[in-house]
């Protein structure tokens, strides 16, 4: 059964183990181990390049590209962040920041554009048996998301004890 990855995973390849076990990263099995079992369709791990992707966000960052939004690292620079009130950058990074709108408008945000390629997966997929791991970067931290989502709930929407 092929087992793909649309989106974040925070595993990392054990290059260790895999050169004790004489496992080549470039061969089938090795791809596979790098990946935690999964053939890589997309990976978006947003900017952290601790991680050895395929890419590093470098799908995402092209797709904000095409519709307007440029700059080093489109992720940073558009999805983890937001404008204060005094039009400066705040970063997503500071959970202070987290009821601000993020810059980049919803329908290009992380979620839909990883739905998209989650279905560009399936619908290639045929009659072959499959899984698709689709995991979504939000809700996680950098908690910006995109209006109207940044101020539908607050604090005081959630239950205390």
């Amino acid at each position: 059964m092929k087992c793909a990855l649309v989106g974040k995973t925070h595993m990392r390849p054990d290059k260790e183990g895999m050169q004790r076990l004489g496992i080549e990263p470039e061969g089938t099995i090795g791809a596979l181990v790098s990946q935690c079992g999964f053939e890589v369709f997309v990976r978006e791990d947003g900017t952290n390049s601790t991680y050895d992707a395929n890419r590093d966000g470098e799908d995402y960052d092209n797709y904000l590209r095409e519709h307007g939004m440029d700059g080093d690292n489109p992720w940073e620079e558009w999805a983890n962040t937001a404008i204060g009130p005094n039009g400066e950058p705040k970063t997503g990074w500071l959970l202070e920041n987290a009821p601000l709108p993020a810059r980049v408008p919803r329908e290009h945000s992380e979620t839909p554009w990883l739905t998209t390629r989650g279905i560009e997966f399936i619908e290639i997929q045929g009659d072959q048996p499959w899984l698709c791991h689709l995991s979504y970067i939000k809700p996680h931290w950098p908690y910006l998301a995109p209006a109207p989502y940044n101020d539908m709930y607050s604090a005081t929407d959630l239950a205390t004890r």
